[in-house]
């Protein structure tokens, strides 16, 4: 071994120890900061970001933060199945049926097997701005890219009518 050769060694084994210790600390004590985060009003971050923004740090600064509020938007919203007022709210029907498939196995034999199909009928979600409100402070919330944790209010199943049609949530399917 040369000397350039135990060099890099050592510092790849250097790097690698501190990837293994100071950067795992980092993450946990990371963890740990966003499992004791106390809420913030809304209306005390807003002065914080209008000071940082005096100081031109407005849209460069990046931070967690816990608040308590409720939920707003414009106008009275109602979800569109079940006519529930909300703030926000995606919607989906999908279609589940049943189809009889006849193959042949391998040593010859015809059998039929029942499969089970989903077809997505409509999506949507509500177009409308949201809010959080603290008093007197409301903000409007970038759903961009955010990931939300609905609650589920409707999940129904309506079966197969012998008139050869189905209905969903009003809406109309017929059979051929």
């Amino acid at each position: 071994m040369t000397a350039v050769g135990l060099g890099v060694g050592g510092l790849l084994a250097a790097g690698g120890a501190y990837l293994a210790f100071v950067q795992s600390k980092k993450k946990a004590g990371f963890a740990t900061e966003l499992k004791f985060l106390k809420a913030t009003s809304l209306a005390e971050i807003s002065e914080s970001f209008r000071a940082m923004d005096a100081e031109g740090l407005g849209d460069s600064y990046k931070d967690f933060v816990e608040v308590n509020g409720t939920a707003e938007t414009d106008g009275d919203l109602k979800s569109p199945h079940n006519e529930t007022p909300c703030a926000y709210y995606e919607a989906s029907v999908m279609r589940e049926y049943e189809q009889m498939e006849t193959y042949t196995d391998k040593d010859g034999k015809v059998k039929t097997r029942r499969n089970k199909l989903y077809e997505n009928v409509s999506r949507d979600k509500s177009s409308s701005p949201l809010y959080i409100a603290d008093g007197d402070t409301k903000v409007r919330i970038d759903l961009q890219g955010a990931d939300l944790q609905l609650k589920s209010a409707a999940t129904r199943y309506e079966p197969f009518k012998e008139e050869r049609g189905y209905s969903f949530f009003g809406i109309n399917f017929s059979v051929p």
